[in-house]
């Protein structure tokens, strides 16, 4: 394999979240699970600031598959899956 080709692969493996607008400053955590409920990474687990806010997360440790992540920020809490694809 080529370094372009590799290049292009780790381009992908960088997942970039979005947070909505958050109104006030809060506490946020953002987790990540696999299909057996065992939590594989913490995105994020800090005090953000009001506003929109974006997040790389580096994927290439993980194996393809179904994952969910959850995030919670303040009273909202959400659980949402997620296919990983290599």
């Amino acid at each position: 394999m080529n370094s372009h080709c590799r290049r292009i692969i780790q381009i992908r493996l960088i997942l970039q979240l979005q947070l909505t607008l958050l109104p006030t400053p809060q506490n946020v955590s953002l987790d990540i699970f696999n299909s057996a409920g065992e939590k594989v990474a913490t995105i994020v687990n800090e005090s953000l600031q009001a506003g929109y806010h974006s997040i790389n997360f580096n994927a290439s440790k993980l194996s393809s598959g179904v994952y969910f992540y959850s995030i919670k920020a303040g009273d909202f809490v959400a659980v949402r899956k997620m296919i990983l694809l290599k």
